[in-house]
């Protein structure tokens, strides 16, 4: 092997592992994101007297903590796939977490509804939907 395919080899392996933390820590600020979302989610539906998710602390632990734990494996070990599955589980808690108390907010706190958010029109029985 020669001095110049050494650099380049080092080169690309450098430039797909700066990628893959770049990634990580971008699934990870997209679940931080979403669950700072939440308490503002969360607060108004209690603002409004709708009940709240009642999993909000364990929804919040899970996608706080694998994301971050994920990200920091990711970032430093990108081959593994341990970093990636707990990045994973991070956004899908937090992607959970907020589509469930978007759903309390939009159907049950306010009088019209949110994009995203279908409500029958017609009676009580369903049968204009």
């Amino acid at each position: 092997m020669t001095e110049g395919e050494r650099k380049q080899g080092r080169r690309g392996g450098g430039s797909s592992r700066r990628l893959a933390s770049w990634l990580a820590w971008a699934v990870c600020a997209l679940s931080l994101t979403l669950t700072a979302l939440n308490f503002v989610l969360i607060a108004l539906n209690v603002g409004s007297n709708t009940p709240a998710c009642a999993f909000w602390p364990e929804l919040t632990t899970i996608a706080v903590g694998y994301s971050v734990i994920g990200a920091i494996i990711a970032s430093r070990l990108p081959d593994h796939p341990i970093g990636w599955i707990c990045c994973a589980i991070g956004l899908i808690a937090a992607v959970d977490h907020f589509g469930g108390e978007y759903a309390v907010y939009a159907l049950l706190a306010l009088p019209d509804p949110l994009p995203g958010v279908g409500r029958c029109s017609g009676s009580r029985t369903g049968s204009g939907c």
